[in-house]
């Protein structure tokens, strides 16, 4: 099995000055001149997310904007009564469309009078995702991966507890791609998207500033999901996600990395080299298990059995797919398909 080291303090080195911790919805502290940074509460495991706000010569550019709730429809007032300075927000730029990051875009869209920068496949993929109408769909995604349809029904009832937290999408985007350039400011932002985490998943590096603003595609302690979910069963999203990695690598050294959980941090390329460790090992612990066809649900279970039994089937599901794709995809697994159209997976001997 590939050998895998745990992270430790070693990569995530003081920053230098060191940066204060924003309270959960409260003012928004400085990282570099101009870009400030703002930590609110989730109600959820995953217990808070990062938001940007970056000086835009007369208004202000903002990244992510975070769920639909009283809490953040009131952190977004209070920023705009006592903290913008009476200059507008020009631009809402979403890293990805994850209800953590643009459940409240429709509502800050109109509130604000932004503009919503937003790759065409993320836009997409959010607006049915907030419509929630696929419960049909989802049931049938989880049943031919091998669940029982009232353990199906369940996820689904997980699933469909974020319902309140995700609002409605603004009505139109100014859609960005990857390559574009984006100038926020005196400063000007190189746009790079890849899959994984999301389909389109859009960080933003400016080589002037030395920094990355990079949501959810590397974290500090955590490591994003990489999930083949049912609006998007195809494909093979770690292959994508290990691509990002390539060119997370080529940055220097000392970039600081904005993430959008957990903190700020340099140490990018020893960050890069533990996430492509982690996986290569997870794909051997995956084989380990399928010297005899089983589903994902199984194999979910025997992988990550935490998540499983606290309530996670949807992501543990969706992570172990990924794998098996990436398996697939290199002749180290194949897929069979069943009369009653449930999906197994074996090694290839």
């Amino acid at each position: 099995m590939t050998a895998l080291t745990k992270p430790t303090a070693a990569w995530l080195r003081d920053l230098d000055p060191p940066l204060a911790m924003p309270e959960d919805f409260g003012r928004p502290v400085e990282v570099v001149e101009g870009i400030f940074w703002a930590r609110l509460a989730l109600p959820m495991r995953l217990n808070h997310v990062n938001v940007w706000l970056l000086a835009d010569d007369d208004g202000w550019t903002v990244i992510d904007c975070g769920l639909q709730s009283p809490d953040f429809v009131a952190f977004w007032e209070g920023i705009a009564r006592d903290w913008l300075g009476g200059k507008p927000v020009k631009r809402l730029f979403a890293t990805h469309g994850h209800l953590d990051h643009i459940g409240l875009s429709g509502w800050f869209v109109d509130r604000f009078g932004a503009d919503f920068a937003v790759t065409k496949t993320e836009f997409e993929a959010a607006r049915r995702r907030s419509a929630f109408d696929d419960d049909d769909e989802v049931v049938a995604f989880f049943r031919r991966h091998g669940m029982a349809g009232d353990v199906a029904r369940e996820t689904l009832a997980t699933r469909n507890d974020l319902k309140e937290l995700f609002g409605a999408m603004p009505r139109t985007a100014s859609i960005v791609a990857d390559g574009d350039r984006l100038v926020i400011g005196a400063r000007t932002w190189l746009v790079r998207t890849f899959g994984g985490h999301a389909a389109e998943h859009a960080m933003a590096y400016c080589a002037e500033a030395g920094v990355l603003i990079a949501g959810d595609q590397i974290l500090p302690q955590i490591t994003p999901a990489i999930a083949v979910f049912p609006d998007q069963q195809g494909g093979d999203p770690l292959k994508d996600y290990l691509e990002s990695l390539d060119w997370l690598e080529t940055l220097p050294g000392d970039t600081l990395v904005l993430p959008s959980h957990g903190l700020p941090f340099r140490g990018l390329r020893d960050r890069v080299a533990y996430m492509r460790a982690h996986h290569m090992a997870r794909l051997d612990e995956f084989e380990s298990h399928m010297g005899r066809e089983k589903t994902a649900y199984e194999l979910a279970g025997l992988v990550f059995a935490h998540a499983m039994s606290g309530g996670h089937a949807w992501i543990a599901v969706g992570e172990t797919l990924a794998h098996l794709h990436y398996l697939v995809t290199a002749g180290r697994a194949r897929r069979s398909v069943d009369p009653s159209g449930v999906e197994r997976y074996a090694v290839v001997p």
